[in-house]
């Protein structure tokens, strides 16, 4: 197998500036309109992370610059690893996943003694995880410009 390199390394979402800069596990797909979407777990702290959203962001010069990410699934959990896929003639979906309340806790107090996010998580009840955890989805209809309510899936395959 060859690897070819199509162009140059470069950063597509960053927050610069703020504790919240991580953005990992990213996905590309080409919309049906021709734009490159882009998709990924931002606006974190660290590997594990309350404050994750997956994010989107659009190229429309072929991936030489990107919109600014904005949140595509952003519930009260760590939503993670950010995937796109698309559809018909304008379908697209945005998936992720989350952590529960008791792991971010465990995370955080293990690895990273972040006072913050664990403050964060104080603050969550468990109707509110109950109502977001697992695999989550939202499906776009007109090529990833608006995004519908946030869904669960009975299934995941994160990785």
């Amino acid at each position: 197998m060859k690897i070819e390199r199509i162009g140059d390394i470069k950063t597509v979402m960053s927050n610069e500036g703020s504790r919240h800069n991580y953005f990992g596990w990213p996905t590309a797909c080409r919309l049906q309109n021709g734009k490159i979407a882009a998709v990924a777990s931002g606006f974190r702290q660290d590997h594990v992370c309350p404050f994750g959203k997956t994010v989107i962001a659009y190229s429309e010069d072929e991936g030489e610059t990107f919109t600014a990410p904005a949140p595509v699934i952003d519930t009260v959990l760590d939503d993670r690893d950010g995937g796109i896929a698309v559809f018909g003639d304008s379908g697209v979906i945005v998936t992720s996943f989350n952590n529960s309340i008791a792991f971010q806790r465990d995370y955080a107090e293990k690895y990273t003694q972040n006072k913050y996010a664990l403050a964060y998580l104080d603050t969550l009840t468990e109707e509110e995880e109950g109502a977001v955890l697992g695999a989550t989805y939202r499906i776009s209809h007109d090529c990833g410009v608006t995004f519908g309510p946030l869904h669960i899936s009975p299934v995941t395959s994160p990785h």
